[in-house]
């Protein structure tokens, strides 16, 4: 129902991805930041109550993204994500609990629209001068009582 722009860096220790919707939604930045420790993606915290958030190798050109301690997030929020990475196409299986319930699953796929993420595309809505990165967000989303809580 909506698109977004996913820009990604990682040279081997440092993480950054931006997602821009731009299609379908109001606009919305989204950046989050991580380092691969011990061959081990680690996210930053995405917000308060957060009970972290790891990368790991699902085999080749697999990568799941989840809570590093499920009872602790799946209490109010968990987002488990299956990615497919192959050379010009992303697919993501999303599976999202709240409250320790099943409530939505998501594929969504990607293409590749440019052979870096160095600057920003024609179809950002933030136009094309300006970093690709925003500051990391936070998200209220791992809090009882948060929008996302109903």
């Amino acid at each position: 129902p909506w698109e977004n722009l996913v820009y990604l860096h990682c040279d081997g220790e440092r993480y950054v991805q931006t997602n821009v919707t731009y299609r379908g939604r109001p606009l919305h930045v989204r950046t989050m930041t991580g380092q691969i420790q011990d061959g081990i993606l680690r996210f930053d915290r995405l917000g308060p109550k957060d009970p972290g958030h790891v990368g790991v190798s699902g085999g080749e050109g697999v990568i799941i993204y989840t809570s590093e301690r499920l009872e602790a997030a799946s209490d109010v929020y968990s987002e488990p994500d299956l990615i497919r990475l192959s050379p010009d196409r992303r697919t993501r299986y999303t599976f999202l609990y709240r409250n320790g319930v099943l409530v939505r699953t998501l594929r969504v796929r990607g293409d590749r629209i440019a052979a870096t993420a160095d600057r920003r595309v024609s179809l950002d809505p933030r136009g094309l001068e300006g970093p690709v990165h925003e500051e990391r967000s936070v998200t209220h989303v791992f809090e009882k009582g948060s929008a996302h809580d109903q």
